[in-house]
């Protein structure tokens, strides 16, 4: 049986016997499983979307590597990346406008949140911050130490 993440297992109780020896017991050895108390509902969140920002920013990163050099430039979204995006832009319908200068810009909503799964709305958000990034000219800046 897999342990969950933080947990003990303790199998063989003895028991002190009144001289001070350590007495077997009469019954078969017992298991005790001792876990650590669940995180609330917003560390859980928080966590989600950290773990899913980290993931796309890794998947991005990896889509421009060649052995052990990096290449930013040569990057593209792969197939997974391109999914999350295109499914998550279905969803939330980002919108262009454009500045005096002529220049579009891509206007990013907020994430539709549904406060009865804050993991997802984590997820989500994560997709969007990742949007936004890859509309930035940051993206051909971000490197793996």
């Amino acid at each position: 049986m897999a342990l969950p993440y933080g947990a003990e297992r303790i199998v063989h109780v003895y028991s002190l016997r009144n001289d001070g020896a350590v007495a077997r017991p009469r019954t078969a050895p017992f298991e005790l499983l001792v876990a650590p108390e669940r995180s609330s509902p917003r560390e859980e969140a928080r966590q989600a979307y950290v773990a899913n920002r980290r993931q796309l920013a890794d998947a991005w990163i990896n889509t421009g590597r060649r052995g052990d050099v990096e290449v930013p430039r040569e990057r593209k979204l792969n197939q997974n990346l391109w999914r999350t995006l295109h499914d998550w832009a279905a969803e939330n319908r980002p919108d262009i406008s454009f500045a005096d200068s002529g220049e579009t810009v891509l206007v990013m909503p907020a994430t539709k949140i549904d406060y009865k799964s804050p993991i997802a709305a984590a997820k989500k958000a994560a997709v969007l911050l990742f949007g936004v990034f890859l509309d930035s000219p940051f993206r051909s800046r971000l490197f793996k130490c």
